[in-house]
């Protein structure tokens, strides 16, 4: 499944450079199953594209379903905005 979501991640000292400048914003996220936390609890994991790493469901809010060509074109929009904030 394809998804959209804003991106609030609870903790942020330990993110990437990469992962912060999507603080707040609408990212094109898929399924990416289950992970066990530090505690031994599972929980649901979604893969963003960029790939910025695992983000667990708790950091994501407003997840919507969209078909396909939407995520693409979302997935494409969220490239052209990482590879503009690291152009100097």
């Amino acid at each position: 499944m394809f998804y959209k979501a804003v991106y609030q991640p609870s903790e942020t000292e330990k993110l990437s450079d990469k992962a912060k400048k999507f603080i707040g914003k609408t990212i094109a996220v898929q399924d990416g199953g289950q992970e066990e936390s530090k505690s031994g609890v599972s929980q649901v994991v979604y893969i963003a594209m960029p790939n910025i790493g695992l983000i667990p469901n708790n950091d994501l809010q407003h997840t919507t379903s969209i078909p396909y060509s939407k995520w693409t074109e979302l997935s494409e929009i969220n490239k052209a905005e990482l590879s503009e904030s690291t152009t100097p």
